[in-house]
């Protein structure tokens, strides 16, 4: 059994009758700026495509910010950004320490308005 391997296209050689020229330059690498703004393009059309919640006023059970940021993902049924995950857990880490940090959020801040 003959197997031919084809060569990328950015591989090709053409021969002008002096030396040889490729045809493409190969891909370049995207840089770690331009990796993370495709990914966050990718991201904001996979968000698109997610309905915007319509139940408003319902009561979110919560403790911690992060447990704010669970009740609200399961009750909508759909992701936070991840953005916003991070903020929340800045906040929780920021309680540490303070005169607040055993005292339920849920008591803080109203579970209808969280």
């Amino acid at each position: 059994m003959n197997i031919m391997k084809r060569a990328l296209p950015w591989s090709d050689q053409v021969n002008d009758g002096t030396k040889n020229v490729a045809v493409d330059q190969p891909p370049k690498e995207l840089s770690s700026d331009g990796l993370l703004i495709r990914k966050a393009e990718i991201y904001q059309e996979y968000m698109k495509q997610l309905p915007i919640p319509t139940q408003r006023g319902s009561v979110i059970p919560f403790t911690t910010w992060m447990g704010l940021g669970r009740s609200i993902k399961q009750l909508y049924g759909q992701p936070l950004h991840y953005l916003t995950n991070i903020l929340l857990k800045q906040w929780d880490y920021s309680r540490v320490g303070s005169e607040d940090e055993h005292r339920p959020l849920d008591i803080i801040v109203h579970p209808c308005k969280g």
